[in-house]
């Protein structure tokens, strides 16, 4: 037997049951079931909070907003105090960026970049932010949120960020820019006390981590490779 049900976010999803004939055997199909649906609500959620946290960084590194505007443009979704929290750390890794990279380096944020790959597949991606240093040489940072820290994130999650950030490096060498000194970043963005609706109990900022020293591969033939358009 089939159920389909759906998710919050309105795809569907299949799952297949064995249903016993037993009562208490139904009643146990049910539970499992009825498990199933909730971390797919909880999946959901996760990815709604983690589109409003890309959404916030993009807002910050922008300087469209102050800290007022800030709050007043989240609060509906969260509470003050996680809205604050959240913009004083993307402050304090704004300062860094720039006691690492010079006071004069600009800041691009949600910067949009595509690229054709070898068979002809066209693949378009957003950089949380690319940060080009005093000296004209750009850099990536990509901020991931996440309900652990990266220190107990699975090897194959590592593993994607590495891949991810590896190939917005070749796009942006397919198209001339200068890659060879350029830091690969990952500022992890760890929420805690997502509730049923949606909102957080806080957030916390963990040590970005450059990835130039991770291997980079996609498990077959090396990093994907990409033609310039």
């Amino acid at each position: 037997m089939i159920q389909l049900f759906m998710s919050r976010s309105g795809s569907s999803v299949i799952v297949p049951l064995n249903l016993p004939a037993s009562h208490g055997a139904m009643t146990e199909a049910y539970s499992q079931l009825e498990e199933a649906n909730r971390t797919l609500e909880q999946w959901d959620l996760i990815a709604e909070a983690g589109k409003d946290i890309h959404s916030m960084v993009g807002d910050f590194f922008s300087n469209h907003y102050s800290l007022v505007d800030f709050v007043d443009k989240y609060r509906d979704r969260y509470h003050p105090d996680v809205i604050r929290s959240m913009y004083t750390n993307l402050d304090k890794v704004k300062k860094e960026i720039y006691t690492l990279h010079g006071k004069s380096s600009k800041l691009i944020p949600q910067l949009t970049v595509d690229a054709n790959t070898v068979d002809g597949k066209n693949i378009i991606g957003a950089i949380d932010l690319v940060v080009i240093d005093e000296f004209g040489q750009p850099h990536i940072y990509l901020f991931k949120s996440s309900t652990s820290t990266m220190a107990s994130l699975d090897k194959a999650r590592n593993v994607r960020y590495n891949y991810q950030l590896a190939f917005y490096r070749q796009i942006l060498a397919s198209k001339g820019v200068p890659t060879k000194s350029m830091d690969l970043n990952i500022v992890p963005i760890i929420t805690e006390g997502l509730r049923e609706d949606g909102s957080l109990r806080g957030i916390t900022f963990g040590e970005t981590q450059n990835r130039l020293d991770y291997v980079t591969s996609n498990g077959n033939s090396g990093p994907v490779r990409v033609v310039i358009r």
